[in-house]
């Protein structure tokens, strides 16, 4: 029994260093917020970054971790409440937001669930209150709201 957990336990250990992340802090790429470069990279080296760029509060939480892929944005990115709890989460695929997108209130309930397609969005839009009850819905195709707009 014991050889068992060791197997899955070393498995989960090798797993864990093959697959982790690159992770580098903003202050180490050449991002600036005034005016965001198309391609991220390394100040160290200029080359195209791949990995996780974060920043952290001033608590030490973490602020955001953004996913790179050869210096475009591809796969999730996180933005935090200041208490660490997840606030803000999308998608991308090659530098445009595509997939799921959902916020949260700070009491860590839902706030709402939308889609992207090609960088808009596209398909229902869901919002609930700071309750976690429905509050109203929208339809999206291709970026123009088609039902349950609010004008």
């Amino acid at each position: 029994m014991i050889n068992k957990y060791s197997c899955i336990f070393l498995f989960l250990l090798i797993a864990s260093s093959v697959f982790t992340q690159n992770r580098i802090s903003v202050d180490q790429t050449n991002i600036d917020f005034n005016d965001l470069p198309e391609i991220i990279v390394e100040k160290e080296n200029e080359r195209p970054y791949t990995g996780i760029v974060f920043a952290l509060y001033n608590n030490g939480n973490i602020q955001y971790e953004w996913s790179y892929l050869d210096g475009i944005p591809n796969g999730k990115w996180k933005y935090y409440f200041y208490t660490g709890k997840v606030q803000y989460e999308f998608t991308y695929l090659d530098g445009e937001k595509h997939g799921p997108c959902r916020a949260w209130h700070f009491n860590g309930k839902l706030n709402f669930e939308s889609q992207y397609k090609n960088n808009e969005l596209h398909g229902e839009q869901v919002f609930w209150t700071y309750n976690g009850e429905f509050d109203h819905k929208r339809s999206y195709a291709n970026g123009e709201c088609i039902a349950g707009c609010m004008h």
